[in-house]
């Protein structure tokens, strides 16, 4: 690599003056996170973190195994980042800024890897300025505002764990390179190892690691021979075909979900074009409004208009990496900066059916673009020597990290206010259904309700969800308006129409436990609440998105016990447990046989649990003392019906 010395070598400054900046740099990013500190929990934190309160919460090593591997005790998937939860257990569900304290210190500290891993790397490849180089980049990625909805949105803590692993394996990688002795070198590919199977632990997509170490291979290591070079060709070799045994069987289990899409793998396939460009303009837009924590509206615009302009966006993508191979070996850190950005994202934006879009998903990718930036940076900087350096030091380093630190520090700020958070969503991505009605549920705190029925009427005319219709009769059951009504025939139409969404069984689940029923059962005079069950059972893609289903069957059995119709509780409670045979819809199930008197199948569902129970590997108190209990009620009911059978009651 040939690099001018216009540059200020960076190996002559001091150590101290090195750390200095990173000390600032790192404090400066933190103060500037620390501005949305105050935001509370959202959306999937909820999903996730409502069971640490579970059977009276975290209290004992059972109820921390029990959360973290999940109730078979096998639940391996994302467990690290379930385990770092359980350190924050005493601050739910009252203290979302602890929990965000904590994710502020990882990307604070995936920051420094950052820095060590490519000083290191860019210092092994004889890059002259290789302290210049990791500084900016470490900037670049610590100052972006894109990842504020990665860093303040507590549960991303996942893909902020396998972002940190993935980078501490890859440094470990480098260090087993680098190492003369054969047992340095298998303690420190042990390692790398070790701490590649804790980003897996913490988030799946770490797979990627197992593509971005023969990438290393490739562009830093093929001119420079060492002891180990033959036996890293065989690893990177290995772990690519590693990887795409494993992408074909992501893909081949991940096909069949795709049922539960609204577009098919190709089709979100030519949809991820446009999303990818839209994450390189974030990159060099970072002052761009439309930046959010939900983009569905991604999904809401292929509905309506289908694939515009999709074969265009991939076409830029193709020549951007045509470049960047092209590059290899003039620019070499820019083209390995742009094939990171794209190969770590292989796995999330191309056949796997995810959702479309998600910020956090750059968390990693974005690594690669600020290296190619600052890469950029340096070579404009140096070796094009500028007339005016001061003026060019300016332009080229101190006036985009500026807009990044301002743009990061607007956007912190926003977060720290659900309200303000939620009306800038909704402003900016009007198609957007999970923005809209983020913003709509902050209206229910005016002291009328008019502007919360005037919004859901405007949500109306765009989005034909049911459960507008549902919020809108829970507001008007609690405000004192007798004389307005909801057509209980459109909802059953929009129902009938529509698609599943999970908003529909929070507003169910918000009708069956409302306060005034009287006005509920009022505007649903037809059918009333379980005709509105029974239909909601019908909706489209509602079976294809398991975890929805089981929670729609429990929220409909517990409705029909709440009615002491038992009967129909069963027949929900063995759908679930044919779903999903779990030792808590066992114990449910059971518990509704012994109450109709079917102690055969109650007895049979007690000894499956039992069995069950015993093959855990570790002792769970609650789950025996359920069964105990459940067993003893069994037996008393089986004594009192003999009683009852050999001594009939006299006439």
């Amino acid at each position: 690599m040939t690099i001018s010395n216009s540059l200020p070598d960076s190996s002559k400054k001091t150590l101290t003056t090195e750390v200095l900046i990173l000390l600032v740099l790192l404090s400066v990013t933190c103060l500037l996170y620390l501005l949305g500190l105050p935001g509370p929990f959202l959306l999937d934190d909820f999903h996730n973190l409502s069971s640490l309160s579970d059977y009276g919460g975290i209290h004992d090593v059972t109820s921390i195994l029990r959360y973290v591997t999940g109730e078979s005790g096998l639940d391996y998937s994302r467990s690290l980042a379930r385990l770092t939860f359980v350190l924050n257990a005493n601050d739910w569900p009252n203290n979302p800024q602890n929990f965000k304290m904590m994710n502020i210190v990882i990307h604070l500290l995936t920051g420094l890897m950052i820095y060590l891993l490519f000083k290191d790397l860019l210092k092994e490849s004889h890059y002259k300025n290789y302290q210049f180089v990791s500084l900016l980049t470490c900037a670049f990625w610590l100052l972006h505002p894109l990842h504020v909805s990665t860093t303040l949105y507590v549960v991303q803590r996942m893909a902020q764990l396998m972002v940190f692993f993935f980078l501490t394996s890859l440094y470990f990688y480098l260090q087993y390179r680098k190492s003369n002795g054969d047992q340095n070198a298998l303690i420190h590919l042990s390692l790398s190892a070790l701490f590649a199977l804790l980003s897996f632990l913490s988030k799946e997509s770490a797979v990627q690691v197992l593509l971005i170490i023969p990438l290393v291979e490739f562009f830093f290591y093929t001119k420079q021979p060492s002891k180990h070079t033959n036996q890293a060709k065989i690893i990177s070799i290995s772990l690519v075909f590693l990887f795409s045994v494993l992408f074909v069987g992501i893909l081949y289990l991940g096909w069949n979900a795709s049922n539960a899409r609204t577009f098919t793998p190709w089709e979100r396939l030519a949809i991820e074009g446009k999303i990818l460009f839209k994450y390189l303009y974030y990159w060099i837009a970072p002052a761009s409004k439309s930046m959010t924590l939900l983009h569905d509206d991604e999904n809401w615009m292929f509905v309506k208009y289908g694939l515009n302009f999709s074969a265009g966006y991939w076409i830029i993508h193709l020549f951007l990496i045509s470049i960047a191979v092209r590059l290899r070996k003039k620019y070499p850190l820019i083209s390995f900066g742009i094939l990171w950005f794209y190969l770590t994202h292989l796995v999330e934006s191309t056949l796997i059916p995810l959702e479309l879009m998600y910020e956090h998903r750059n968390y990693l990718a974005f690594i690669g673009l600020a290296l190619a930036s600052a890469s950029a940076i340096e070579i404009l900087y140096s070796h094009y020597n500028p007339i005016n350096k001061r003026l060019s030091l300016i332009l080229l380093i101190v006036f985009p990290l500026l807009i990044e630190g301002l743009s990061l520090a607007k956007r912190t700020s926003l977060w720290s206010n659900y309200t303000q958070l939620t009306k800038s969503w909704a402003t900016n991505h009007p198609l957007s259904f999970r923005s809209q009605i983020s913003y709509a549920t902050t209206l229910e705190n005016n002291p009328t309700p008019e502007p919360l029925f005037k919004k859901l009427e405007q949500m109306e005319q765009v989005f034909n969800d049911p459960s507008i219709l549902l919020y809108k009769l829970n507001i008007l059951c609690l405000s004192a308006k007798p004389n307005t009504n909801v057509d209980e025939q459109e909802i059953y139409d929009r129902i009938n129409q529509a698609n599943f969404s999970p908003n529909v069984l929070f507003r169910l689940q918000q009708l069956l436990n409302h306060p005034n029923q009287d006005c509920v059962i009022h505007n649903l005079p037809k059918f009333g609440l379980n005709g509105l069950i029974n239909h909601i059972a019908k909706m489209k893609l509602l079976k294809e998105k398991t975890n929805y289903y089981l929670s729609f069957l429990d929220i409909a059995s517990n409705h029909a016990i709440s009615q002491k119709n038992y009967e129909l509780s069963i027949s929900y409670r063995q759908k679930a447990f044919s779903i999903a045979p779990k030792i808590n819809n066992a114990l449910k199930l059971s518990e509704l046989f012994i109450v109709v008197g079917d102690y055969q199948q109650a007895q049979k569902l007690l000894y499956w649990a039992t069995i069950k129970n015993n093959q855990r590997w570790y002792y769970d108190s609650v789950v025996n003392t359920n069964l105990e209990n459940l067993q003893q009620a069994l037996s008393v009911k089986r004594n009192q019906h003999r009683t009852n059978t050999t001594f009939p009651p006299e006439e």
